[in-house]
């Protein structure tokens, strides 16, 4: 689950970079998307190469947050960890479609000009919708609901946990949600402070639970552009 986040985290970043239309190393965050993209890598096993950064940024970069996006991107990565000796970066890279020559064929059939009106109106379109997506997302508001958090955390997730447990948690978490800077944190900066806070009030919760529970929240909180998401 921490990978799924991070991953998460990496494509906000990158979606806020394609929206400025600025190149990935001329960002603001681009310290941020280096440290995320190699935690990444090192949980598959690859060491810190140039070329794997590039293509794990390349492909984020280039990826629409379907329902698939977080298979689609396991997948990959899995791929890329078994070529770490032997892959040059064409192995990484989608496969030619069989059927390019027959639609190209079909291309030279349409007049220039046409073909020119359709492909800036499709444009237009696609920067209208995600104008109208950016401003829904600027939108919403900055502050943590534990009722909603609640309900995200007891259907999503797969142990089960005491009210006096989760309240605990959920207390230490808005603690540091409040009193620190959580867009400039970690999920190991939340992990960190929830443990110090249920060792202040001596609760002996199992801390790998806990982690499970603070991973979800921070998902919660991703989900809905609270957190993990460039400001």
């Amino acid at each position: 689950m921490l990978t799924q986040l991070r991953i998460k985290q990496l494509y906000f970043l990158l979606e806020s970079v394609a929206i400025k239309g600025i190149p990935v190393s001329k960002s603001s965050h681009y310290t941020e998307i280096l440290k995320l993209t190699r935690e990444i890598l090192e949980t598959f096993g690859m060491s810190r190469i140039k070329k794997y950064e590039s293509l794990l940024i390349q492909y984020i970069y280039n990826s629409e947050y379907t329902e698939n996006f977080m298979d689609d991107v396991l997948i990959y990565l899995s791929k890329m960890a078994d070529k770490t000796l032997t892959g040059d970066i064409g192995d990484f890279l989608p496969s030619k479609n069989s059927s390019l020559p027959a639609i190209e064929d079909e291309l030279n059939d349409i007049d220039p000009k046409e073909f020119e009106r359709e492909a800036e109106a499709e444009w237009q379109e696609i920067e209208e919708q995600r104008e109208k997506r950016m401003t829904a997302l600027r939108s919403l508001p900055r502050t943590v609901e534990p009722d909603a958090v609640k309900q995200y955390i007891t259907t999503h997730l797969d142990i089960a946990i005491a009210d006096k447990e989760l309240k605990d948690i959920l207390t230490g978490f808005q603690l540091f949600w409040k009193y620190s800077n959580p867009q400039q944190a970690g999920d190991l900066n939340f992990q960190w402070a929830v443990d110090q806070y249920l060792t202040s009030v001596d609760s002996p919760q199992d801390r790998k639970k806990v982690e499970k529970v603070v991973d979800s929240i921070l998902e919660y909180l991703q989900e809905v552009r609270l957190w993990g998401y460039p400001q």
